[in-house]
């Protein structure tokens, strides 16, 4: 079962995230929670996404997580804090990605 103040804790080490919403699966064993970041440009946002889950067969630490974010800027520090010991892979456009995708947001 995921601890929910291992959740609370990796959202409130992004202070600068509105979180907005939660959603508990699995009999709390999956979690993921979204929130907002003010863009870069009055009216805009954008958001994060975190997902937890709980692998009782990871013996270092059964809590996991991933995340995602439209924010090119944030992208680099929330690794740093979330995923430390992971590299940072940048964030790509659906356009660039998946040239095929049918309503794509156009940029």
């Amino acid at each position: 079962m995921i601890d929910l103040d291992y959740i609370t804790e990796k959202c409130n080490s992004l202070p600068w995230v509105t979180w907005d919403r939660c959603v508990l699966m699995d009999e709390y064993d999956h979690a993921v929670v979204y929130g907002w970041i003010d863009g870069e440009k009055p009216g805009r946002s954008d958001f994060v996404v975190i997902q937890f889950w709980f692998d009782e067969a990871n013996d270092d630490d059964a809590h996991q997580l991933s995340f995602l974010t439209s924010s090119a800027l944030w992208s680099p520090t929330i690794y740093s804090i979330l995923l430390p010991d992971i590299e940072h892979n940048d964030c790509q456009t659906v356009q660039d990605m998946l040239p095929e995708l049918h309503y794509a947001v156009s940029r």
